[in-house]
This record gives structure tokens, sequence and C-alpha cells, in this order.
């Protein structure tokens, strides 16, 4: 991860210390000891990492200890604050900084992103253009279907269905009878259909 914390100790203010105490300032891995003021910096690696200021005895046990984490750092960018450290405080400057490599680097990735993206949502457009016209075309070029069946009732379909049978009868070879009644049936209905003499 590009980016390095830097660490400027200002002051000093009321601290425990003794001939036999530290200071200790450390960001993962790296850890400073602080006996005056002075600079220190952090090479950024995470930003699950936080800063950490310590007072230690001279066995290295912990008196008191203070954290800042990694991501306000990051979005002040510089900060400047006193920070409580056991029964007295810490006046401390952090700041984010960026070599011109690292910025050089972020801005060819940023410029990478960016036409990733606008190339992205160019091609979705386009397959969006082509879906669209394939549909118009496609409606375009569908005969056009009626809804009749779709739109008959029950009853209709089966007075269709008994108009048929008796258009066109179908004789069964082992049921002579029922071919009877239909060609029977389609007589009467064209006796019926017939206009009536006065």
């Amino acid at each position: 991860m590009p980016g390095t914390i830097l660490v400027s100790v200002l002051e000093f203010m009321d601290l425990p210390l003794s001939s036999s105490t530290s200071i200790r300032v450390s960001m993962g891995k790296i850890e400073y000891q602080i006996s005056d003021k002075g600079n220190f910096s952090f090479p950024l690696t995470s930003l699950r990492d936080d800063l950490i200021v310590k007072i230690q005895d001279a066995d290295g046990n912990e008196i008191s200890s203070t954290g800042v984490h990694i991501r306000l750092i990051l979005e002040k960018v510089v900060w400047e604050d006193i920070f409580p450290l056991g029964t007295g405080h810490l006046h401390l400057r952090l700041q984010f900084t960026l070599s011109d490599e690292e910025r050089d680097r972020i801005r060819i990735l940023r410029q990478t992103a960016l036409k990733k993206k606008h190339g992205e949502l160019l091609s979705s457009d386009r397959k969006g253009e082509e879906s669209d016209s394939r549909d118009s075309t496609g409606n375009a070029a569908s005969p056009i279907q009626t809804n009749d069946e779709v739109s008959e009732s029950p009853k209709e379909r089966l007075q269709k269905e008994a108009f048929s049978r008796i258009q066109s009868p179908v004789g069964f070879p082992n049921d002579e009878e029922s071919g009877v009644r239909n060609v029977v049936g389609a007589h009467l209905d064209k006796k019926q259909i017939k206009p009536v003499k006065e």
C-alpha cells in the first residue's frame, strides 16, 4: 500500500518520565524509542494498523498507552493534536505523505480504472441498443396473433367443439349408433338453417 505516516513529536507535557521509563511509538512491525522531540516515519502497509504510543518501565512493561486509527490520519492528511498519555499529554503532528513515484503510480491506476469503467459503460450501452433494436425488429416481423383462444370462455369453447363435431361427423367403427347420431344431428342442423317457406 502506498504512502508513509510521518510522526513529529513536538512536546512532552507532564509525562511520568524517569530514568527507568521510555516512550515507544509503533505502527505494524516498526517501533521507535523516543527520548526527545523528533520525527519518525512509518511506511503504510495496512489500514488495520494503529499508531500506538506507550510508556514502558525498565523491564519493558507497559505503564500507559494511547492509539490513533490510521484511517483518521488518512482522512485528515495533516493532524496536529495533544494526545493523553498516562497522567500527562503528548503533542504530536501526524501526516500522511506520498512520494512522487507513489503519486504517479496512483494517478496511472486511477486513469486505468477510469478507462476500464468507461469502456464497460460504452459496451453495456451498445448491448442495450442492440437488444432494443432486436426487440423492435422481432416484434415487427412476428405475425399478428389473435387472442380469440385466450379470450374464449369455457362455454364458448364447448359450443365450438360441439358444432365442429356436428359439421364434420366422425364415425366410430365399433359404435355405429353414435356415428348415425352425428349424421342425423348434422342433417337436423342443416334443415334448421334453411329458411321456412310460408
